[in-house]
This record gives C-alpha cells, structure tokens and sequence, in this order.
C-alpha cells in the first residue's frame, strides 16, 4: 500500500498495517478490550499526523474512549489531547492502555529511546503495537535509524523484557533473509 506524507491515517489504513504483519486484532477489537476492562481506554498514537484514526476512535466509542495524540505538525481533528512536538522531546502522556504507531520511528533513530519512554507510558496492563521499519529492500537504514537501533531490536528480541512490560518482536526480512526491513514490537506492562 503507498503512501506518502500527507496521507490520511485512519482506521482501515491502521488495521491494513496490523494484517499485513499478522497481528488478529484490530485497533477496534485492542480498544474495546481495554474498555471491557477498565471502563475507559485511554489511547495514545505516537506519530499521529491527522490524528484521523483517533478521531474515528472517538465517534465510535465517545466517552469511552480517551483519544491522544502527538506530532510535529498540529492537526485539526477533535481529539482529547495533542502534544505537539517532538516525541524524543516531549513528555509522553501517561498511564495509556494502548499505544500505537505505525510508519513514524524509523523516522527519529533513538529507538532505544523512544521504546524506552512508550513502555514507561504505559498504564498497568497497558499495550502497545509499534511498527519499525529498519531497512529498504536495498539493505540501508530507513529514515535515522542506525547500527545500534537495529542492534537494540535484536537484544530486546532475545531478552524479551523492557522495564515493567513482556516485550514480543515479530521481524520481516528481505526475500534473501540477509537483514530485517521492519518489525513490530508489542509491549505489555504487567500489573
């Protein structure tokens, strides 16, 4: 599926993204799992552009929902709170029980980081689905991702823990199976 910057992020374009990598659920299914549970989901889309996907978020599920957002240039659609800046940067809102972000981090480097701040954003029990491109086809580094981004993601991969959250990585590969073009990380914070 192409896309390009000004591409509108909804919930088809987000649910295609978690098919295509084998994830079952939708980000619908995620949010009413989190509602079933506490009452409220609190969400939290890290990159999230137009913010279009938490926007449908919140008609669907209205006060049941808590949508947030953040991203480097201001969007116009209703949501509960945006951040706008740099997500390195900013302060993460906090105690969310889904985070997601999808064609954003290969963007920044600093995986690590980034990782590091989502996990710690979580509320307990909270969940988060990141897709992180690492390679081109060609083998280079998307975006500003470097040796040790990718380095990172192989060691959270086998240690399969990161602070209070069960960290699963599922890698794709070149046809080859010489390097990994992208991952999706799913973190979940313990009780």
């Amino acid at each position: 599926m192409a896309y390009g910057k000004d591409s509108v992020n909804l919930l088809e374009l987000y649910n295609k993204f978690l098919e295509n990598v084998g994830e079952k659920k939708t980000l619908q299914q995620l949010v009413e799992s989190a509602i079933k549970r506490k009452g409220k989901a609190v969400v939290l889309d890290v990159g999230c552009g137009n913010a279009g996907a938490l926007h449908e978020l919140k008609k669907r599920y209205g006060a049941g929902v808590e949508t947030r957002g953040i991203d480097m240039e201001q969007t116009e659609q209703a949501i509960d709170l945006f951040v706008k800046g740099d997500f390195l940067k900013a302060e993460l809102p906090q105690k969310n029980d889904l985070v997601f972000s999808f064609r954003t981090l290969h963007e920044a480097g600093e995986t690590e980081k980034i990782v590091s701040k989502i996990e710690q954003s979580l509320a307990p029990l909270g969940k988060a689905v990141l897709l992180i491109r690492v390679r081109d086809e060609n083998g280079a580094l998307e975006g500003e991702m470097k040796e040790s981004d990718e380095e990172f993601i192989v060691k959270l991969a086998r240690k399969a823990r990161l602070g209070k959250s069960r960290a699963k990585i599922i890698a794709a590969f070149d046809e080859k199976r010489e390097f990994i073009t992208g991952v999706v990380l799913k973190l979940e914070r313990q009780a």
